[in-house]
């Protein structure tokens, strides 16, 4: 298969063969703009931005047309049609037309997080680094009524990061970030590409470092990535190129 980038589409924090893209349709006519283009099938989680009739800000409204709050004034803001199960272009998400929830270290990101630029937060206690909480490298909120903290990320950050294609995952995906930046999704590893990525050759020790892979689990990952009951999820920072990772199990 080949990349986003190899079809000619503009996606820089997705850098995996687009069939590891959730809900990618090569082509259809989009619910957005009418225009016949690939894209993806609208879904849960997903929103379309709208202006608000009371103070004009543009907003995040979610596609299966429930109320949500205008993220400017807070006024109600319904789209006034299902579009969920439609075909949203590639073009209308990177311009923000319409956007799709993350989940990610520093907790969820649905589109009108990004638009305020913080995370929904995590129970987990901050890190302190320099005596100041963070969380996933970004400066942390102080903890509400019930103990979470928001990740406060600029919101251009968290746009760019909503207007990028999910990845296909067994549990769900976990964006990750490096460099107070999120990180470029590379695809699945497998035995030969830590041990072609590993400076000394160890992929082993390579996947447990970046990745979190228990030394016994290694034995049960495939040479390729993808196959098999174990996945791992890489990504690399656009920034310092460092590598790291997640994995999951059927």
């Amino acid at each position: 298969m080949a990349t986003f980038s190899e079809l000619g589409i503009d996606f820089p924090l997705f850098a995996a063969d687009v069939d590891e893209a959730a809900s990618w349709e090569p082509t259809g006519t989009c619910e957005i703009c009418s225009e016949e283009r690939a894209g993806f099938q609208i879904g849960i989680g997903d929103c379309v931005e709208v202006t608000c009739t009371t103070c004009g800000t543009a907003t995040p409204t979610p596609a299966d047309n429930r109320p949500a709050p205008c993220v400017q004034c807070e006024a109600d803001m319904l789209l006034g049609r299902n579009v969920e199960e439609t075909h949203g272009c590639w073009t209308c998400l990177r311009a923000g037309a319409w956007s799709s929830t993350k989940d990610t270290e520093a907790g969820m990101v649905t589109p009108a997080h990004a638009s305020l630029g913080k995370t929904h937060g995590l129970p987990s206690p901050a890190t302190i680094v320099g005596g100041s909480p963070t969380i996933a490298g970004w400066p942390a909120s102080v903890p509400d009524e019930n103990g979470w903290s928001a990740a406060v990320i600029p919101s251009d950050v968290l746009r760019d990061l909503v207007g990028s294609p999910n990845y296909i995952t067994w549990q769900g995906e976990r964006w990750l970030f490096h460099c107070r930046r999120p990180m470029i999704y590379v695809g699945l590893w497998g035995k030969r590409d830590f041990t072609s990525s590993a400076s000394d050759g160890d992929g082993r020790s390579f996947a447990n470092a970046s990745a979190k892979l228990p030394e016994d689990v290694w034995e049960y990952l495939s040479d390729r990535g993808g196959d098999g009951a174990i996945l791992v999820y890489m990504f690399e920072c656009s920034a310092c190129g460092d590598h790291r990772g997640h994995w999951d199990t059927d």
